[in-house]
């Protein structure tokens, strides 16, 4: 089974979003005990958790569990701050994901899956306000780049959650 196929099995069987976002960050982000800064030099740890992380620091598999639940559930209300009803649990688990890796976004600071370092909106938004949900899934893969280069880890993942996204649209 791949793991879209589980990801989309979690949705049938009544999963949240946050619990396919989860295994989706579970995937992609491999879990850490120790902290290390990761490719953009951010300290980080367990399954890419940042919020006070430093140097040094450890974190038990139960810490990891709770820090994975809080931060996917942050990336959830980030997404339903800024998008429209989402039609479908899958689109959500997608976007979720791509949240707890871009954030939110700040003009003139950083861009994110709100709002643009430039102050304008990113076109996934753009094309959610708009109504057109297979758009902002298919253009989730731009988010593929890290300080400025393509990284082949951000390439698969970001075609992972276009893949569940896309089938939350049919």
């Amino acid at each position: 089974m791949s793991r879209v196929q589980t990801w989309h099995k979690l949705a049938v069987g009544g999963a949240s979003a946050v619990v396919m976002a989860m295994a989706i960050a579970g995937h992609f982000e491999g879990r850490k005990h120790v902290a290390y800064r990761d490719i953009g030099g951010v300290w980080t740890l367990c399954d890419g958790h940042t919020r006070g992380v430093h140097a040094g620091m450890k974190a038990t598999d139960a810490q990891c569990d709770a820090w994975r639940a809080e931060d996917m559930h942050a990336a959830e209300s980030v997404v339903k701050s800024c998008y429209p009803t989402i039609p479908d649990a899958r689109v959500q688990a997608a976007l979720d994901d791509l949240a707890f890796n871009e954030g939110h976004g700040k003009s003139g600071v950083k861009d994110g899956v709100c709002v643009l370092k430039s102050g304008r909106l990113p076109t996934i938004l753009r094309r959610a306000l708009a109504g057109d949900w297979a758009g902002v899934c298919n253009g989730i893969d731009a988010w593929n780049k890290a300080q400025g280069s393509v990284i082949p880890g951000l390439v698969r993942r970001r075609a992972a959650e276009r893949e569940l996204c896309l089938e939350g649209t049919k």
